[in-house]
């Protein structure tokens, strides 16, 4: 609590300091500074600028210190020229700010797809899953995230889904939502399940809804990826798990087109999205009831899915 505390503590002040701040990691950056807004961010701290020649950038304050996932994930997939924002600078030295901190590119578009038609979410929906698959041919060396020393935090995709289910951790939520026997198939479902456990893990982005794109014209096939999440390494069906648990269908239905545009999904594939969905929607209920949010529309048919299985 005490460390929790003196991060928000050194996040207000860095945010009341901006003025002070953003001129000495842009001038650190080789930017020119012109002008620069703060962005709504919980997490951490994000600011768009802008330079003298009116090009922007977008500054991103880690405030758990915890970038190296992203970096790695940023330089992969743009090794391997996939949309992805290029990373202009990085600061991990802590010595201009107490936080590490990266300048990215700044990608003009949208990321309001719930916005748009139902036929324009699929259309887009459908190049985030052509995307997506060259994504998932990329190769990594273990599974999880990587810590600050550069290593991959789990040695095998079930302790992945272990951690990210987070059952232990929040015993006494899962007691109050869940019922022993839900936790006994769900268990049974995922970790317990052999057929799940993958042995070569793929570099996937961890978090696919629609507010992790951005929807650009410029770019060929229109959408950019942004802001992976707690997984970054493991099974390229965890994503595709991910994109299904809202109820509403059509971003599921329009990735999923794209991703077997050339090739279909097996049954085998088909099965992990199923098996790996239960432990997305468990894992979004315990983190939207946290937060105090609506956990009932992932709960609703996490438990609906329990139900079915005999």
């Amino acid at each position: 609590m005490m460390k929790q505390n003196n991060t928000i503590e050194l996040r207000n002040k860095i945010i009341k300091n901006l003025n002070t701040v953003i001129p000495r990691i842009t001038l650190k950056a080789n930017i020119n500074l012109k002008h620069f807004d703060l962005i709504k961010n919980k997490k951490n701290i994000c600011v768009l600028i802008k330079d003298i020649s009116d090009k922007k950038y977008f500054a991103k304050i880690f405030l758990d210190n915890q970038n190296t996932t992203e970096v790695l994930w940023l330089k992969k997939a743009h090794k391997y020229k996939l949309p992805v924002p290029k990373l202009i600078y990085l600061d991990n030295s802590q010595k201009e700010i107490p936080f590490k901190y990266e300048i990215l590119e700044f990608i003009t578009g949208n990321n309001t797809l719930y916005e748009l038609s139902q036929e324009h979410q699929y259309i887009i929906a459908r190049h985030i899953g052509y995307e997506l698959k060259n994504l998932h041919k990329i190769s990594v060396n273990g599974f999880g995230i990587m810590n600050e020393e550069g290593k991959w935090t789990k040695k095998t995709w079930v302790d992945t889904l272990k951690d990210y289910m987070r059952l232990e951790k929040n015993q006494k939520i899962v007691d109050k939502l869940i019922t022993k026997k839900e936790v006994e198939t769900i268990n049974e479902q995922t970790i317990h399940n052999k057929k799940i456990n993958i042995k070569k893990p793929k570099l996937i982005h961890g978090d696919v809804c629609p507010n992790n794109f951005i929807y650009s014209p410029k770019y060929k096939n229109q959408v950019v990826f942004i802001d992976p999440g707690r997984i970054i390494g493991g099974d390229p069906m965890f994503d595709l798990a991910y994109a299904k648990i809202p109820q509403e269908t059509t971003f599921y239905n329009g990735l999923k087109t794209g991703y077997e545009l050339k090739i279909q999904l097996t049954k085998k594939e088909l099965y992990r999205i199923d098996k790996l969905k239960i432990v997305c929607l468990l894992s979004a209920t315990i983190g939207y009831y946290n937060d105090n949010k609506d956990y009932k529309k992932f709960l609703i048919p996490l438990k609906k899915i329990l139900t079915t299985i005999t």
